[in-house]
């Protein structure tokens, strides 16, 4: 499933609608990529290793919150 944007900044929800049927909040997507944002802004460094994309979902896909 091809996804636009980068890995570092996709949400869970992108990452669990594999099928194409499941639907997700534009809103809530947008408010992930902010928290990306600002965690990258103030420790220079992302969450998930971005070493390879698979990982990276992977990683994002067990997030517990």
């Amino acid at each position: 499933m091809a996804h636009n944007g980068t890995l570092n900044f996709l949400a869970p929800e992108c990452v669990k609608s594999t099928t194409g049927t499941n639907f997700y909040s534009g809103r809530a997507v947008d408010i992930w990529a902010l928290g990306m944002t600002i965690f990258n802004m103030v420790f220079n460094d992302f969450p998930f290793s971005i070493e390879a994309g698979v990982d990276v979902r992977k990683e994002i896909n067990n997030v517990n919150f």
